[in-house]
């Protein structure tokens, strides 16, 4: 009797445990579901405040408290609701990872989103766009930088194992700085790999996208093709047969748009569940489970058919016999200010 006392004790311990974690995990998810903003405000406080403290210790009298400035950094992200997540699209499988290739972010697209409008924002960086790009040390911290191609900064970073989303984050963040005469900061990543994308797509069942352009080995213009992991990496990959890169990536913007689309019609709970399992199976990235259910919220309030989606200007030029793109200063600023004025 004993025996059978302790085992129930111990089962009835296991059945609370479990159900306090759920009941946990389901005011997280309604939490972040019903106030997403909310998720990302805890990092906003954290990183403010260690600024603020840093330059503190350097010159007290030039700065504010860290309180005061923690306060007025809070009070400036609840009035905007502006999320910036830079997402990537890596040139990687196991062949390149093997001969020890590198990494490169064939894809960088700044995705803003305004929680009070219900707004988003597409805004793609061309991967030859010339600016200065950090190599890291061991612990990856900057180190010496130089002009450089913007995608080589997750490949300086030593890749998605250590410090390659970081130096991403730090490169596209001071290029829109340096060119907007804003402090841009982005914190937050997703990026998918190259041989990750065909499983996704066929997870799916296939996406569905328009031609804009003929595709060889695709269809014509204003063809409707399914993409599918036999011709996926034909669309997103392809770039000397259809107006090379900026037309590469309106074609990564109409592919996520169509994802989008897909994910929003599942609805509710069936959003949440198919969005995080796409982050799980797909996706690197730093949000956490809080943030990635407050970003299928709001994914699921906007409005997907009216995304605003842009390619920096500029345009293309050998320097040293390397193609470089340079960008329109007057255009990045005149992008970024309208974002963050919104």
């Amino acid at each position: 009797m004993k025996k059978l006392s302790g085992k129930r004790t111990m089962l009835i311990s296991i059945c609370s445990g479990l159900l306090i974690i759920a009941v946990c995990l389901i005011a997280i998810v309604y939490n972040a579901w019903q106030n997403p903003i909310n998720a990302f405000l805890k990092d906003a406080l954290s990183s403010s405040k260690q600024q603020a403290n840093a330059a503190f210790e350097q010159n007290p009298r030039a700065v504010q408290t860290a309180d005061d400035a923690e306060e007025q950094q809070v009070q400036m992200l609840s009035q905007s609701h502006i999320i910036n997540i830079l997402l990537l699209g890596i040139d990687s499988n196991d062949i390149r990872q093997e001969e020890k290739m590198g990494w490169r972010s064939d894809m960088m697209m700044l995705c803003t989103l305004n929680a009070d409008k219900n707004t988003i924002a597409l805004t793609t960086i061309p991967r030859d766009t010339r600016t200065y790009v950090y190599h890291v040390d061991k612990e990856g911290n900057p180190a010496k930088k130089a002009l450089d191609k913007i995608n080589a900064a997750y490949s300086y970073g030593d890749g998605p194992e250590k410090y390659g989303p970081q130096n991403a984050m730090l490169a596209v963040s001071d290029f829109l700085t340096s060119a907007s005469g804003r402090n841009i900061k982005i914190q937050y990543y997703i990026s998918t790999d190259l041989q990750s994308i065909p499983k996704l797509a066929d997870s799916f069942g296939g996406v569905p996208v328009q031609l804009d352009v003929d595709f060889p080995d695709l269809g014509k213009k204003g063809d409707t093709v399914v993409l599918t992991s036999q011709n996926v990496n034909l669309f997103l990959q392809n770039r000397y047969d259809v107006g090379g890169d900026i037309a590469r990536a309106r074609h990564h913007e109409e592919f996520l748009l169509s994802l989008m689309k897909m994910f929003k019609a599942k609805g509710g709970v069936q959003y949440v569940t198919a969005f995080l399992g796409y982050a799980t199976q797909y996706a690197r990235t730093n949000l956490n489970f809080e943030q990635d259910v407050a970003l299928a919220s709001l994914l699921d309030k906007c409005n997907t058919g009216s995304v605003d989606y842009r390619a920096i200007g500029g345009e293309s030029k050998y320097i040293n016999g390397i193609s470089y793109f340079l960008p329109d200063v007057e255009d990045v600023k005149s992008r970024i200010n309208g974002l963050m004025n919104e």
